[in-house]
Order: C-alpha cells, then structure tokens, then sequence
C-alpha cells in the first residue's frame, strides 16, 4: 500500500502520569526529535485523545497508533494489530485508550472511513504507579519499539532518517514529562 501521495499519521497514545501508560507519547517524541522524515507523515502526541481521533480517521489514509497493549505476552512483547483484529478483540482490552480506540473504529466504520489503521501495541510492565516515567522493561525493548514503528511506516512509503545528533529516550521521557520540551 505504497504511495507518495499517501497521507499518514503517526499517533502516540498514552497517559504519561501513569508510567508505561505514556510509552506511546514517548515514541511519537522520540521520533519527531531524532528523524527526518517526509512531510506526507504526521507525528501526533495522542495522549488521551479520546473521540479527536475521529479527525485523523477521517482525514488520513494511514493511521498508526502506538502504545501499550493489553495483549496477553510477557512485558516488552509487541504487536501489530490491523484495523480488523483490533475490533474482533474490542470487548476483551483492558486500557481506556484501547476501549476508546475501538469505539472511535466503529463510528468512523459508520461514517465511512476509508483510514488504514494499525495499532502497535507494547505490553507494559506498570500502567498503575503514578510516575512521569517508563519501566525499566519499556526502556529495554524500546528500541525494538522504534525498529517496528520504523518498518510499519515503510510499508506506507515512508522512511525515517536517524538525524547525526540523537537524544536519548531517557532524556526526552525526563524533558517532556517535566514540561522541558513540548
């Protein structure tokens, strides 16, 4: 599904108050600050965007969304979840961002969306603590977690190019949770 025309955004889902909750904003951070990449691509800090998802659903021909997952895999696991798996498993997730995700997929089904959506999806080691901060776990499997992002956006057309100068993800985690980078 390749296309230089393509529209895509890249959203980062999570509560960053609730340590690996926030893994999703944290990627979508990371990237923006140590890639180059085409302006066919969006980069969207999700948080808790909730119902604004529509907006992205609606007007893009890929959404990627990343955060943690619910799945059923030890901490660290990923996976990639199609538009079609992500509401066979709709009534089975545990997260609020998950359970918002799906509802959002049906209405915009309703509305007629045509959005390829992918959901890349981290099992977390604590969603509960209430922490600006990411698991020892999170950051272990992170890069694994940047190299999956990496090549679900290519499937799009779109490539990241590794600036010469990188911040760490402990820095941006420490920068953004404390309100130093926005």
């Amino acid at each position: 599904m390749e296309s230089e025309h393509m529209r895509v955004a890249l959203i980062g889902l999570g509560n960053i108050m609730f340590c690996d909750e926030g893994v999703g904003v944290y990627l979508a951070k990371y990237i923006e600050s140590n890639y180059d990449f085409d302006s066919q691509l969006e980069i969207v800090d999700g948080g808790l965007l909730g119902f604004w998802l529509m907006q992205y659903l609606n007007s893009y021909d890929a959404v990627v969304i990343v955060g943690a997952s619910s799945h059923e895999a030890k901490v660290g696991a990923i996976a990639v979840d199609d538009k079609d798996k992500i509401l066979a498993f709709g009534q089975t997730r545990k997260s609020a961002n998950e359970a918002e995700l799906v509802i959002m997929l049906e209405v915009a089904a309703l509305a007629g969306s045509e959005a390829n959506v992918e959901m890349i999806g981290i099992v977390p080691e604590d969603t509960l603590s209430v922490s600006n901060a990411l698991s020892d776990a999170m950051y272990d499997s992170f890069d694994t977690l940047v190299k999956t992002t990496s090549e679900v956006l290519e499937r799009y057309g779109i490539t990241l190019k590794q600036k010469s100068t990188t911040i760490p993800i402990e820095e941006i985690v420490d920068n953004y949770a404390n309100l130093k980078m926005v």
